[in-house]
């Protein structure tokens, strides 16, 4: 036989040879799973009381100063970072990435590698912002008045009445000492 043949069926032998199959016994996934239910515990307790981890990192989350941030709105002065735009803000940053692209919100400084946003362009813009209309507002175009006449009218088809005033209210209210 020559050298290489006897090389390749030594290949064969060694495809061939089956290894030995790992058995894990039940005590071991009783073990596995009593690990993993402890590890999910810790993470749970760590994140109720926002302990640090105990590889001494600190942890990610860090509160937001809104004292300083108002501070500064106030005053327009420095920088306002991711953090402290979204606590002032109340969205996502998805969301104010969103408004960002659209326009409908200042575009973010780079200043020293990070996202930040001046002080007065953000309090500028929360000035900018409209107030809420309320119910008794006057409506402000002809379509929403348009909208509320047509309301007006399908309650009187209907044979709505306008609300009347209960006379006996007051003296009620009177006894009651409201």
């Amino acid at each position: 036989m020559s050298v290489a043949k006897s090389k390749k069926l030594a290949r064969k032998r060694k495809r061939v040879v089956p290894r030995p199959a790992l058995r894990v016994t039940a005590a071991q996934k009783r073990l596995r799973k009593q690990k993993a239910a402890a590890r999910r515990a810790l993470h749970a307790a760590r994140a109720k009381t926002k302990q640090p981890a105990s590889n001494g990192k600190e942890t990610r989350l860090h509160p937001v100063d809104l004292a300083s941030v108002h501070d500064r709105l106030v005053h327009r002065v420095g920088f306002l970072d991711k953090r402290e735009v979204l606590a002032v803000v109340g969205c996502t940053y998805p969301a104010l990435w969103g408004w960002q692209l659209a326009g409908t919100f200042p575009r973010a400084r780079i200043v020293f590698g990070k996202s930040k946003w001046s002080a007065d362009v953000i309090a500028d813009w929360i000035d900018r912002l409209p107030p809420r209309p309320l119910k008794g507002d006057a409506p402000p175009d002809q379509k929403s008045r348009r909208l509320s006449e047509a309301r007006s009218n399908a309650a009187a088809r209907r044979g709505a009445r306008a609300p009347v005033a209960d006379k006996k209210r007051p003296a009620l209210w009177k006894q009651a000492g409201l």
